[in-house]
């Protein structure tokens, strides 16, 4: 069911260094998120610097910083940010991410469209959360006024 807002509320990176998967991911989520992309995990960084991110999208294979450290440092700009795994190799991917400390869901290629849209609407759901549970834990932290 395509969504009914005028424009979308959250934004999703995707990032993969083939331009004909980056277009044609970008075709299947454009009509339910902002859509930036990025070729490079350089420019994706560039890009989480410039504004808010809700969702990163990464191919696991990146030339440069491969996309467990992308992660990382998204991370760090974005705290509320989830990411999505694109990997050929689930397993081996898991595991370094675990050795990582990563924080991610994991798509496994190929992938149907409707897979990849599910996913990302999942990782948007869980970036809402961490930016209510942020929110919450901002007003816990203020000291009383008497």
């Amino acid at each position: 069911m395509p969504n009914t807002s005028p424009t979308p509320q959250s934004t999703v990176l995707l990032v993969d260094d083939e331009p004909s998967v980056l277009e044609t991911a970008a075709a299947i989520v454009c009509d339910e998120f902002r859509v930036m992309a990025e070729r490079s995990s350089s420019g994706a960084l560039l890009r989480l610097r410039e504004g808010r991110v809700d969702v990163l999208c990464a191919d696991s294979k990146l030339a440069g910083m491969d996309a467990l450290e992308l992660i990382h440092r998204a991370t760090e700009l974005h705290p509320h940010l989830v990411s999505v795994l694109v990997t050929r190799s689930g397993d081996l991917l898991l595991s370094d991410a675990r050795k990582k400390s990563a924080h991610a869901l994991v798509l496994i290629k190929p992938y149907a469209p409707a897979k990849l849209l599910e996913t990302l609407k999942q990782a948007e759901h869980f970036a809402q959360v961490n930016r209510l549970m942020a929110g919450a834990r901002a007003v816990k932290a203020r000291p009383l006024r008497r």
